[in-house]
């Protein structure tokens, strides 16, 4: 008699291939995120997300949540960010800003810092960024000068610049290596892989921060069209701000393959 192979069995495998697939930086949660998943309007008074937010988003009404439509971003290699909710942007025509306090104050003493977001920037020289308290600050310009590429500024001005146009939707990946009683030093990637640690070497800005500690993001918007910023991340390690669902291995492709072959001349047996 020809023995049948259950169907339970083949659906075991394809499963387990499934879980092999998954990769751990998927699993990680960052400890402060915010994907902005809001209904359309003013950002003020919001408090979702998740992590360590200490109360809602103050700051000007004129920073809105615009629904639908979140921020996505894909490597070159395929990998695609992990994604929720809307994004912000700016309902005026001059320089507005929104806040929103930490439970605990960060870099007072010696820890590694990332933080992410997708900035959707202008191509003229304007100050669209987001930045920790009033001592860092990524995307483009400071508190108070604009650039049109994308930059690292500290309390004194400008650190690095990227070179790199602010112009079109940029994922910005920020590490910061906090000195007890000492400068930080700061990297910033503009649209690194999602797959891997982003090498220092590699970063598209660099360099020495003026000491400083923080306990609020700051999100800052001067242009009021075709601008605005998505996916806040905070984290103690680059796979949680780097979340993802990674482009399956040819391996894992090839055992997948199999699994449903088996399931499929499972059930023409049955």
């Amino acid at each position: 008699m020809e023995k049948v192979f259950p169907l339970r069995h083949g659906l075991g495998l394809v499963f387990a291939v499934l879980a092999l697939a998954v990769p751990v930086s998927a699993l990680a949660v960052p400890f402060t995120y915010d994907g902005f998943d809001y209904g359309a309007g003013s950002l003020e008074g919001e408090n979702g997300g998740s992590g360590d937010w200490k109360e809602e988003w103050k700051g000007d009404s004129d920073v809105v949540v615009v629904a639908p439509g979140g921020y996505s971003y894909t490597d070159t290699m395929g990998n695609v960010l992990d994604v929720t909710g809307n994004h912000i942007e700016l309902d005026a025509s001059s320089t507005k800003k929104a806040e929103r306090f930490l439970n605990n104050k960060v870099g007072e003493g010696t820890e590694t810092v990332w933080a992410s977001v997708l900035l959707d920037g202008s191509s003229t020289s304007d100050m669209n960024n987001i930045s920790l308290d009033s001592g860092l600050w990524i995307g483009q310009g400071s508190n108070s000068s604009g650039d049109d590429t994308l930059t690292l500024y500290d309390q004194d001005g400008l650190v690095g610049d990227t070179g790199l146009s602010a112009s079109g939707l940029n994922f910005l990946v920020l590490r910061v290596d906090f000195a007890d009683g000492d400068d930080e030093f700061a990297y910033l990637w503009v649209n690194p892989l999602l797959d891997a640690v982003p090498d220092t070497g590699d970063a598209d800005a660099s360099g020495d921060i003026k000491e400083f500690s923080f306990d609020f993001l700051r999100l800052q918007l001067e242009e009021d069209t075709d601008v605005g910023i998505d996916e806040l991340r905070l984290g103690s390690t680059a796979a949680e701000v780097m979340p993802h669902t990674p482009v399956p291995e040819p391996g894992t492709l090839a055992l997948l393959a199999l699994g449903l072959t088996t399931l499929a001349v499972a059930g023409r047996r049955r």
